[in-house]
């Protein structure tokens, strides 16, 4: 079974999909359900069930492209960050949006992500079973209290029409940069991209890959086969491509942690 490879994403993928005990490159590698960055040191996620907790803080730039392709990498799976599961760096995040709201025009900036993090904190503690209530859990109660008070809940419902009007913009804005990314994919500008839910793929400059967005590599014989099989109306649950299992086809085809999008399936699927 091969371990040394010399891709951080094969690596990534690989820990994903669980299939084998460990591997490694120049500056990633897992054992088991531990995933570590450059050494020990630094642990950049584990897998416990069917959840995984990411560390996405204090990292250096090649790290923080780790838990970039990782966080892609793991949608299979619950994810939570320690940047929302770990109290003492919610509260700060809390207290400097406190701090950022005296002087806001638009006071939602600090109000809604703070209320959002909680949330997910929140999640997080019931999904682990949390019931204890540390110092910090307890300082966090009274800031969120604080941020839910009566004068605060007002402006937010004054504002509500603004505030939908400009999430709505910022909606559009974003479909535009996708699909301006997306074509720069296809035309092999860029080698990944990880901001979207769906992946696409794309021929190989080679024509010997079909590569997704999420730079993982398949070749294309297997990939053909695949088409092939989905065209003809096949059950594909199951079948094996390179390291990966396809999971299902319903509206996204999903292998593996991979979403691929249906219209860049068959656009690249048809030059096989």
């Amino acid at each position: 079974m091969k371990t040394v490879y010399s891709s951080p994403t094969d690596v990534l993928h690989l820990f994903a999909e669980q299939s084998q005990y460990n591997a490694r490159c120049s500056n990633v590698f897992f054992e088991g359900t531990k995933i570590w960055s450059y050494g020990r040191h630094y642990l950049i996620a584990e897998i416990t069930g069917n959840s995984i907790l990411i560390n996405n803080s204090g990292y250096s730039v090649t790290t923080s492209k780790h838990v970039s392709q990782l966080t892609s990498a793991t949608r299979q799976y619950k994810q939570f960050f320690t940047t929302q599961t770990n109290e003492v760096k919610v509260l700060e995040t809390i207290e400097a949006n406190l701090k950022s709201l005296i002087n806001a025009r638009k006071k939602e900036k600090y109000i809604l992500p703070s209320i959002a993090l909680f949330d997910k904190l929140n999640e997080f503690r019931e999904y682990k079973g949390i019931k204890t209530k540390s110092v910090e859990y307890k300082a966090i109660l009274k800031l969120i209290k604080k941020l839910k008070s009566e004068d605060l809940s007002d402006y937010l419902k004054k504002e509500a029409g603004r505030i939908k009007k400009d999430k709505i913009k910022a909606a559009k804005r974003e479909a535009i940069e996708l699909a301006i990314q997306v074509q720069k994919f296809y035309n092999y500008e860029y080698f990944s991209l990880y901001r979207n839910s769906e992946d696409y793929v794309r021929l190989s400059k080679c024509g010997e890959f079909v590569e997704t967005s999420q730079n993982v590599k398949v070749s294309v014989k297997e990939a053909k086969i695949l088409y092939q099989l989905i065209e003809a109306g096949k059950d594909i649950k199951g079948f094996k491509i390179g390291n990966y299992t396809v999971i299902s086809l319903n509206g996204t085809l999903t292998i593996g942690c991979h979403k691929i999008n249906i219209n860049s399936m068959n656009l690249t699927g048809k030059k096989l």
